[in-house]
């Protein structure tokens, strides 16, 4: 059984912001320290933030010999069980990291020559230069040092699907004020599973993984083996291979790895005299970055997947449900799944209800903007103050009017957000509520944007085609039809 059947939230994983664990195994997807990094947004800045205030404690007790303080940070690194995520794909209490496994990491970190020259900068560096530190053991480090915005993002998500949680002792966080780890108690949901009450914890899909994104084999074989090859080339090296037209090639790859050896410490050697090559490596990434897919989500859970009969049955579900107050929670409650489906991975971490402006006013959603391309992206640009995204949602039989517009528009403010749209279920008039969002917009720089059903069920058939620059223009021109000043 998955968490969303556990709690009846009649959601897939499209329509869902975290990961849909099962409750009995665990999921072979792990936390990517390089995913949080390259995100945008306050989450992301908030676990790295954390996550960098660690690793930096770590290297600096290693380095000035406090063995005992290291390998004290590292003995609460063990495994989150309550994420069911990891490598233990048929038992709940996985392999996990023991007092053995603490000791073998600091040995491993003491004893490497990354940590000896500094050249090690970032907890994910790991992955490339330390042996013994691959993608498990790191996730389970994140996991641990960034369990309290992990709680905060459960609550979260608990709260927008009216999932009951539980206060109860959910172990031990990365504090940064105090530079230690300290316990906490929380509201956490809870499954009953074969006789014991587990507590859960939810993680965002956007900063999971198949594997890690900084990849050893990787590095060693697309930046240092090509690297050697150019070197040899222009050496005239014995192993540059001439054709028979006269013409030097470089060396393949697999003889000069011959040459070079293999392994962590190869790699440690080359970054540490030719520092430009991981500077490259991550820069490259860095342009290449991508959240993962609900596909790749599912794939890892071994389950199937029919993005189109998913759409199909969302914009069905619309068409169908009626009008009014009394459907006024069934409508909110579709509109979140529709809005996760449409704009993962560029807005993030849905709250219902959020509270705004010292508790006096509320929203009916609020998304954080983590886009790095597209519409929302392009918000930003405009000097727009976007990083959070407000929805209110309007399950009215009539034209929506300048009270329901207004409401928006007080809400927008220079210190919570500039952008909001305003959902209901058509538009019969729509240069009247044109006029009014504008009158806001040159106003004062509020950027209300209004979908009816229509629009929403367009934007989700483009999605099924997987038209994303489609969506951008269809978003684009709304935001044009506002910036335009009335006749």
């Amino acid at each position: 059984m998955k968490f969303s059947e556990y709690f009846n939230t009649n959601k897939g994983q499209s329509g869902l912001d975290f990961v849909d664990i099962f409750l009995e195994k665990d999921i072979k997807l792990f936390i990517d320290p390089w995913a949080i990094r390259e995100s945008s947004g306050q989450f992301s800045i908030e676990c790295i933030s954390v996550i960098d205030n660690f690793f930096q404690l770590l290297i600096k007790k290693i380095s000035k010999g406090d063995d005992d303080g290291a390998i004290d940070m590292l003995s609460f690194s063990h495994e989150v069980k309550e994420m069911h995520l990891g490598n233990s794909l048929n038992s709940y209490n996985g392999l996990g990291m023991s007092d053995k496994q603490a000791r073998d990491i600091f040995k491993a970190l003491k004893e490497s020559k990354a940590v000896k020259t500094g050249i090690i900068q970032d907890l994910e560096d790991c992955a490339l230069m330390i042996e013994g530190i691959n993608k498990d053991k790191i996730s389970d480090m994140v996991a641990n040092i960034i369990k309290l915005p992990l709680i905060r993002y459960t609550q979260e998500q608990c709260a927008l699907y009216n999932i009951p949680t539980t206060k109860v002792a959910a172990g031990y966080y990365w504090d940064t004020e105090e530079q230690n780890w300290v316990s906490v108690s929380a509201e956490l949901p809870i499954v009953e599973v074969k006789g014991r009450s587990d507590k859960i914890l939810l993680v965002p899909k956007s900063i999971v993984r198949r594997d890690l994104s900084l990849n050893y084999e990787e590095f060693y074989n697309m930046d240092i083996l090509a690297f050697e090859q150019s070197r040899y080339l222009n050496a005239c090296h014995s192993l540059v291979r001439t054709l028979k037209n006269g013409q030097k090639r470089a060396p393949f790859k697999k003889d000069i790895k011959k040459d070079v050896g293999k392994g962590k410490a190869v790699i440690v050697e080359y970054v540490t005299k030719h520092p430009e090559l991981i500077s490259l490596y991550k820069d490259r990434k860095n342009k290449l970055f991508k959240p993962i897919s609900n596909l790749e989500i599912l794939v890892s859970k071994k389950e199937s997947f029919d993005e189109i009969a998913d759409i199909d049955e969302k914009i069905d579900a619309l068409k169908k449900l009626q009008g009014g107050k009394k459907d006024a929670y069934k409508y909110h409650d579709l509109t979140i799944s529709i809005l996760n489906i449409l704009f993962y991975p560029h807005l993030s971490k849905p709250r219902k209800e959020d509270i705004i402006d010292s508790g006096r006013k509320k929203v009916d959603i609020v998304y954080n903007n983590d886009a790095l391309s597209g519409f929302f992206m392009r918000a930003v640009r405009k000097s727009i103050s976007a990083d959070k995204v407000f929805f209110e949602c309007k399950n009215y039989t009539e034209d929506i009017a300048n009270p329901e517009i207004d409401q928006l528009a007080g809400r927008l403010t220079r210190n919570t957000s500039r952008l909001g749209f305003l959902l209901c279920r058509n538009i019969e008039d729509r240069q009247k509520v044109l006029s009014s969002c504008r009158f806001h917009y040159h106003g004062n720089g509020n950027c209300l944007i209004i979908l009816d059903d229509n629009d929403i069920i367009k934007l989700l058939e483009l999605k099924k085609l997987e038209k994303e620059d489609e969506i951008n223009d269809f978003l684009n021109e709304k935001f044009d039809e506002l910036t335009k000043v009335d006749d």
